[in-house]
């Protein structure tokens, strides 16, 4: 996974700070960081115009599939 790559959330409806998002919505990656801490990478991504920062690279890895050019 990498910035610019195509998702589409697999696990069952989140909903967060009031926005819902759940199977099948498309998402962008914007950025990958590590903190300087002990906790993993995080993910920023694009999904229903909202950007969302702090997710963790493994829960949207097992969360989600790469989407490529056949749907």
């Amino acid at each position: 996974m990498k910035p610019g790559d195509l998702r589409r959330f697999t696990a069952v409806g989140t909903v967060v700070h009031d926005l819902e998002f759940g199977v099948g919505d498309l998402f962008v990656v914007l950025e990958i960081v590590q903190p300087r801490s002990a906790f993993p990478r995080q993910v920023t991504f694009l999904v229903n115009g909202t950007i969302m920062t702090g997710w963790g690279y493994p829960w949207i890895m097992n969360s989600s599939e790469a989407v490529n050019e056949e749907g």
